[in-house]
């Protein structure tokens, strides 16, 4: 049952994240995805697999590509 509520909210997450073009890479990973063939539900949950298993910590490359570390870009506490 929790597995299927995760899901749900990564799917939702998924969602906005094309909807919004932000992170612009989700967007670019979607449309490979489907021109690969997959269907639509299956693209965003392989993209959801992605959001689900990738940690960023505050070293690391921001993961929306800007080039910059995560903390000094989308980390930044405001």
């Amino acid at each position: 049952m929790a597995n299927l509520r995760l899901k749900k909210l990564i799917l939702e997450v998924v969602d906005n994240q094309l909807r919004e073009n932000n992170p612009p890479v989700t967007k670019e990973s979607y449309d490979k995805l489907i021109d690969a063939g997959y269907s639509a539900r299956e693209a965003k949950e392989k993209i959801g697999a992605i959001v689900k298993e990738k940690k960023v910590y505050p070293n690391d490359l921001c993961p929306c590509g800007s080039g910059k570390k995560y903390k000094k870009c989308c980390g930044r506490k405001k």
